[in-house]
C-alpha cells in the first residue's frame, strides 16, 4: 500500500468509526479547562503588577498549576497510547472497544513512560541549545546568530522522530518490552526511511497549524480577558486541533500495521 492510499485510509477510518475521537477529545478538553483556569491567574497576575499590588497570593496558583503538568502530560501518552489498539480492531475488522485500548496503554504504560521521559529530555535539550544560541547572539551583537538555532533544532526533531516513530505501535500491538520496541522501531524506520520521514514532515505540518491556533486563541485570551465568547473560541479551536491530533494518532499505527 502507498503512504498517499495510507493517509486516504486513515482519514476514511475516522470518516467511519467516529468514537475513535472520543480519547482526543476528552483529552484536550482536560487540556483546555486546564488552560483557561491558567489564563485567567495569568491576567489576575497582570493586573496586580499594572497596579502595584501583592503578587504573591496571585502567583501561588499559578505554580501550583504548573505542579499538575506531569499529570496532564501522562494523561496525553496514556491517550496516545489507546490509538494503536484501536486502529489494529479496525485493521481485524473488529469492533473499537476503548475500554480494552485503554487497558492495552496502561499495560504498556513503562515504554510510555520511557518515551515521555525521552521526550523530556529532548525539549530541555533544544531549550539549551536556543538559550546558547540567544546568549551568543546577544554577546556578539549577532541577532541572527537565533536563527542558526532553527535548522539545529528542526533536523534533531526530525531525527528523534525518525528513531521513535514506531515505538508506541510496536510495543501496544506486539505487546513488545521497552528495548525491544526501540529497537524495533529504529530498525522499522531505517527500513523505510524516505516515507517516515515525509510522514514526519506532514505531521509537523499539521502540528504547526494546530500550535498556531492554540497561540491564537491564548493571545485573544489575554487581549479580552476570560468572556463567554472567548471561552466558546477557545474550545472550538481546541476541538480542530484534537480533530488534527486524532487524525495524526491514526495515521501512525495504520502505517505500521502496514510496514512491520
Amino acid at each position: 500500500m502507498k503512504l498517499r492510499e495510507i493517509l486516504d485510509n486513515s482519514f476514511r477510518l475516522l470518516r467511519e468509526r467516529p468514537r475513535i475521537f472520543i480519547p482526543n477529545l476528552i483529552s484536550s478538553l482536560i487540556y483546555a479547562v486546564f488552560e483557561l483556569v491558567l489564563i485567567y491567574y495569568a491576567l489576575d497576575l497582570i493586573y496586580s503588577i499594572s497596579n502595584f499590588e501583592s503578587v504573591y497570593s496571585n502567583i501561588l496558583p499559578i505554580i501550583g498549576l504548573f505542579l499538575f503538568y506531569p499529570l496532564i502530560g501522562a494523561i496525553d501518552l496514556l491517550t496516545y497510547g489507546m490509538y494503536p489498539s484501536m486502529v489494529s480492531d479496525y485493521h481485524a475488522n473488529k469492533k473499537i472497544n476503548l475500554l480494552r485500548s485503554l487497558k492495552d496503554s496502561l499495560r504498556s504504560w513503562r515504554i510510555l513512560l520511557a518515551l515521555g521521559v525521552i521526550f523530556l529530555s529532548f525539549i530541555v535539550l533544544l531549550f539549551v541549545i536556543v538559550f546558547f544560541f540567544f546568549i551568543s547572539s546577544i554577546l556578539s551583537n549577532e541577532k541572527m546568530l537565533i536563527f542558526l538555532s532553527l535548522p539545529i533544532v528542526l533536523s534533531l526533531i526530525v531525527v528523534l522522530m525518525m528513531a521513535v516513530f514506531f515505538v508506541v505501535p510496536a510495543g501496544v500491538i506486539e505487546k513488545k518490552g521497552v528495548l525491544s520496541s526501540f529497537s524495533s522501531s529504529f530498525k522499522l524506520s531505517f527500513r523505510y526511511r524516505w516515507e517516515v520521514f515525509a510522514l514526519i514532515v506532514f505531521f509537523m505540518a499539521l502540528v504547526l497549524v494546530a500550535i498556531s491556533l492554540g497561540s491564537l486563541v491564548n493571545v485573544k485570551g489575554v487581549e479580552v480577558g476570560i468572556t463567554l465568547t472567548a471561552v466558546l473560541l477557545f474550545t472550538l479551536l481546541r476541538l480542530i486541533q484534537s480533530v488534527l491530533y486524532t487524525y495524526i494518532s491514526v495515521v501512525n499505527p495504520y502505517f505500521y500495521l502496514h510496514r512491520r
